[in-house]
């Protein structure tokens, strides 16, 4: 399981549906597109343990980790 605690790993924003966290994850992809941390993470899409879907900023070095986890 892989928690926003955990280094390399931030839970960004949360949504119901699949169709509303890609909405947000592209959303917020543009807004970062031009700062700072666009260059370091990567923002991805994953289902949370109660049914909801998460955006997640993953660094890099935590990416293996965190595709593995079934949820996040």
């Amino acid at each position: 399981m892989i928690t926003t605690s955990r280094a390399g790993v931030k839970l960004i924003a949360s949504a119901n549906t699949q169709p509303e966290a890609c909405e947000l994850r592209d959303r917020l992809a543009l807004r970062l597109r031009r700062s700072q941390v666009a260059g370091r993470y990567m923002i991805r899409v994953k289902r949370m343990e109660r049914g909801a879907w998460g955006v997640y900023l993953v660094h890099p070095a935590s990416l293996r980790r965190f595709e593995r986890a079934e949820t996040a």
